[in-house]
């Protein structure tokens, strides 16, 4: 690789990385909240699903994955689940939504080439 291309695909990573923080706020504070109104109004799937969002925003920040090939490869496959967490989600509580339609944003963004050396 030259020069000028590994610099473009270390901003690409910043940039997939900044978005990743976001992602992982949002998941923080859709935890939160979710377990909260679980907490107020005595809810046992509002508590679960305050969880699960706590385990996963955990679970996304140890992941570490430094290869855009292997980025672009993991955002195709989780789709299915990502809709099925929306569909989950909308049912005990809709905040917990945002995190995962911001997720959905990401994968659109690496897929349709934000990390793809190629296209450009």
């Amino acid at each position: 690789m030259k020069k000028d291309e590994k610099k473009l695909v270390s901003q690409k990573l910043r940039n997939y990385n900044k978005k990743n923080k976001i992602m992982y706020f949002l998941y923080f504070l859709s935890s939160i909240s979710v377990f909260a109104f679980g907490l107020y109004y005595r809810e046992v799937l509002e508590l679960v699903g305050g969880v699960f969002l706590a385990l996963r925003c955990i679970y996304l920040m140890n992941r570490h994955r430094a290869n855009t090939s292997s980025l672009i490869r993991f955002e195709r496959r989780k789709l299915s689940f990502l809709l099925l967490m929306i569909i989950i989600f909308s049912l005990i509580n809709p905040i917990g939504i945002l995190p995962f339609i911001m997720e959905i944003g990401k994968r659109d963004w690496v897929i349709n080439g934000g990390l793809n050396e190629e296209k450009k």
